[in-house]
């Protein structure tokens, strides 16, 4: 009975979780919270992920092997995932998450190496139960000193990779588009093709150019990044124009930067018509409840 309620419970809160990840998304790409996150799919997996490690570490436990290298594989994973997406607007938000993720992934190699190798120790037939004991102890306080004293770096490094995705990706794709000059985007020939957008998330990264103030205070924005996010958007719709997302980030741009509630409203309709996934839906719902506030 006591294992039927554990069980029921730690559903229930991995539901509530997963709820409350799902619903971590501002859709104002111009917000000032530290913590806006463009959409909830880094957060929705960073959750999922977490919870993975947490069943591996309490229910593998007879398979030591499986059970490190899982570990490692999600931990790895749950890095990338910050590395690759980089969900909020704030630039040193995402690489601080990422530098901090590189820590726990550096934390599971070591636990990894550990494991194996103390796999390796047990199998040896030429030594005896003492001669184990010694190295098992010796092996896992070198590796144990080894990650305390190198968690820095794998923060610098994780930080430091996010950075350099960050950058090049941005500064690329933005010189592209402003070796265009002041041009309207319907004048532009083959617009869909002037960068190469990997997704619609790639999209919204490279306009967040537009997050430039000429007072931070007073909330007043350079009217030039401006000009040059929405000809990134119009080419990324361009390029997905099937694409629910991508339409949800034009949504996003003309509600709170522009300021377009019509155009918003319109736009907001198409997204529904493209049938969106799940999280799509949530950021939508979270576009309607802010266009309701404001």
């Amino acid at each position: 009975m006591r294992m039927v309620i554990a069980v029921v419970f730690s559903l229930v809160f991995i539901a509530v979780g997963g709820l409350f990840a799902l619903a971590d998304v501002t859709p104002n790409p111009v917000s000032q919270h530290w913590l806006a996150a463009a959409h909830a799919t880094v957060e929705v997996k960073t959750w999922a992920f977490k919870t993975l490690i947490v069943i591996c570490a309490n229910s593998v436990t007879g398979f030591p092997k499986l059970q490190v290298t899982l570990i490692f594989i999600l931990a790895t994973w749950l890095a990338y995932v910050h590395v690759r997406w980089q969900p909020y607007y704030f630039q040193w938000m995402n690489h601080t998450r990422a530098g901090l993720y590189s820590m726990t992934a550096f934390v599971a190699l070591m636990l990894n190496i550990n494991g194996w190798w103390e796999h390796t120790l047990q199998h040896d037939t030429s030594l005896d139960l003492a001669s184990k004991a010694a190295r098992s102890a010796t092996h896992a306080k070198l590796l144990s000193d080894l990650a305390v004293k190198l968690l820095p770096v794998a923060l610098g490094l994780g930080a430091g990779v996010s950075w350099l995705r960050l950058n090049i990706a941005v500064k690329r794709a933005l010189a592209k588009f402003r070796a265009l000059g002041p041009v309207d985007a319907e004048a532009i020939p083959g617009l869909r093709d002037i960068h190469k957008f990997l997704d619609p998330y790639e999209v919204e990264i490279i306009a967040r150019c537009c997050r430039c103030w000429v007072d931070y205070e007073d909330k007043e924005l350079d009217k030039e990044p401006l000009k040059l996010a929405e000809l990134v958007i119009k080419a990324g719709l361009a390029r997905f124009p099937q694409s629910a997302h991508m339409v949800l980030v034009y949504v996003n741009f003309l509600g709170s930067v522009v300021d377009s509630r019509q155009a918003c409203s319109s736009q907001l309709q198409a997204a529904k018509n493209l049938d969106p996934n799940l999280l799509d839906r949530c950021g939508a719902a979270a576009r309607r409840c802010l266009a309701w506030c404001c």
